[in-house]
């Protein structure tokens, strides 16, 4: 694996020679950051082509993966002739501000990975694509083929065009294997893709869901998200890790969290229903069983706003007490200082990382007072507002 953190000061050069170094001895991981100059036509060459004028034979391409972000001279075509060159072995593909991809790299993803005339190909398991400037149809390419088929993980960030309609064409296209799902920073998405989500979830294998300031979504959507037994639904994924930061003010609520931490935990029959014991509105679910393991294990509602308090903390408790893991619930003022304790102290020890900025009306009664002071296992980010601490 090559993964190099920030290429600014690489040229493309230099890169095609160690290239030339890696790639014969079966180079599986290629990850750029930064990568600026250093990544364009010639490295793209070296890594698709199997002879050189200077250099040793290269083999034929090993790599599985591929992570590249900030390649200015990376150009549409370049970018086709990489998939199309690499797709027999590539399961990962991940492009991150790179801003001339187009029309021809969706096309190339389509096609290269579509088994029906492209059956030697891997399978494209991972993508990810962040602040590319593609466009409507550019986006439907994707989802055009079977290429998407058997996706594992799926990524489209900060796309201007990216539509509730482009979303559920390429999720639908995705077919029922997804295990993580992100369509954070996206300003034309609305309630709209939720249900297109639950509909690509009918194996139930889906644990990541990220919907990162997402201004479209509204309580009322989250809620029917999360609720059980929908008509010509799927019922709502058992999540692991769920992150709804700075989504519109007031569209994270205690009842959408309280739902949402339901399904993360509870136990569905064979016919795929919520087991018939459990009655929502009379029991309260107190019937489900504690389970080690079940239930959210990460959970981001940063900036959730006021419609988030201390009734949250409790149902994670009850809910999650033996898989939270890492919360955030900075910016958050409803939540208190007996909230907070509550959880910290009820849930159990693997809870490892706790997030807490802007949190002004939190004081030492919660810094000083939960079962967990003095354990370095925890860490509690943003506490340096302590008043004591200023104090001193």
């Amino acid at each position: 694996m090559l993964e190099l953190i920030d290429c600014a000061n690489i040229t493309q050069d230099q890169l095609v020679h160690v290239l030339h170094k890696l790639i014969p001895d079966g180079l599986e991981a290629l990850i750029l950051y930064h990568a600026g100059r250093c990544f364009g036509p010639k490295a793209v060459w070296a890594i698709v082509n199997s002879t050189s004028d200077t250099l040793p034979p290269i083999k034929t391409p090993t790599l599985s993966a591929i992570a590249i972000s900030g390649a200015y001279l990376l150009s549409d075509e370049d970018a086709r002739v990489l998939i199309e060159g690499t797709c027999q072995s590539l399961r990962s593909v991940e492009f991150r501000a790179c801003p001339l991809l187009g029309q021809k790299f969706c096309g190339s993803l389509a096609h290269s990975y579509d088994t029906t005339t492209n059956p030697s190909s891997a399978p494209l398991l991972e993508l990810v694509l962040e602040g590319l400037k593609l466009s409507h149809n550019d986006l439907t390419l994707l989802a055009s083929t079977d290429a998407l088929r058997n996706l594992r993980n799926i990524a489209l960030l900060h796309i201007d065009q990216l539509d509730n309609g482009c979303v559920e064409l390429i999720l639908m296209a995705a077919g029922k294997s997804l295990e993580g799902i992100n369509l954070s920073h996206n300003s034309l998405l609305t309630d709209d893709i939720l249900p297109c989500v639950r509909r690509c979830n009918t194996l139930g294998n889906l644990r990541s869901l990220q919907l990162v300031g997402l201004k479209g979504l509204t309580s009322c959507g989250l809620e029917a998200f999360f609720t059980c037994d929908i008509e010509d639904l799927p019922q709502p994924p058992a999540l692991r890790m769920l992150n709804l930061s700075q989504c519109a003010e007031n569209s994270v609520t205690d009842q959408v969290i309280e739902l949402a931490l339901f399904t993360s935990s509870a136990t569905l029959t064979s016919s795929g229903t919520i087991s018939s014991e459990c009655n929502y509105d009379e029991c309260g679910h107190d019937c489900l069983p504690k389970r080690s393991g079940m239930g959210l294990a990460h959970l981001n509602i940063s900036g959730a706003g006021k419609a988030v308090s201390d009734k949250s903390m409790e149902n994670l408790v009850k809910y999650c007490p033996n898989s939270l893991r890492i919360l955030d619930v900075s910016y958050c003022p409803n939540i208190t200082n007996k909230g907070l304790g509550y959880l910290v102290t009820e849930v159990g020890d693997q809870l490892e990382k706790l997030s807490i900025w802007g949190m002004a009306q939190l004081s030492d009664e919660f810094h000083d007072g939960h079962r967990r002071t003095r354990d370095s296992r925890l860490e509690v980010i943003g506490s340096w507002m302590k008043k004591s601490t200023v104090l001193n």
